[in-house]
């Protein structure tokens, strides 16, 4: 039987199925998600599950090379941007505008949708290889 901390089947067999270069967008509980991407919606509440809880779980479960985030948030939710920053930033993260990040996520293997209520908590993985 599994131990790990994830219990979401339909989000653990994407992480697992995520190859090099795939990208995983996590959004909050506003980003669109384009037909064709497979939509895991976790949200339950307002503000439940966190993004940036959610965020972390999957970084923790994934190995990410790169990590795209919506410019917009440093100016408009600092807040959540500094924490970001602090739990990532050993990861390279590229700052793109949200019209982008949103067309990016047409392209994704998944958007895990959170139940995030504040500004600009979107940002796209991209998945690194372990050897």
């Amino acid at each position: 039987m599994y131990k790990g901390e994830i219990i979401n089947s339909q989000l653990l067999s994407i992480i697992s199925e995520t190859g090099h270069t795939d990208t995983i967008c996590i959004s909050d509980a506003g980003l669109p998600a384009p037909k064709g991407v497979e939509r895991v919606n976790l949200a339950w509440k307002k503000n439940e599950p966190g993004w940036l809880d959610v965020c972390k779980i999957i970084y923790e479960n994934m190995i990410v090379e790169k990590i795209f985030l919506a410019e917009e948030m440093a100016d408009r939710n600092r807040e959540m941007y500094e924490q970001f920053k602090a739990f990532f930033g050993g990861t390279k993260i590229e700052l793109i505008p949200h019209e982008e990040l949103k067309k990016n996520s047409r392209n994704c293997r998944a958007i895990i949708r959170t139940g995030e209520f504040s500004s600009f908590c979107n940002c796209i993985f991209v998945a690194g290889v372990n050897f």
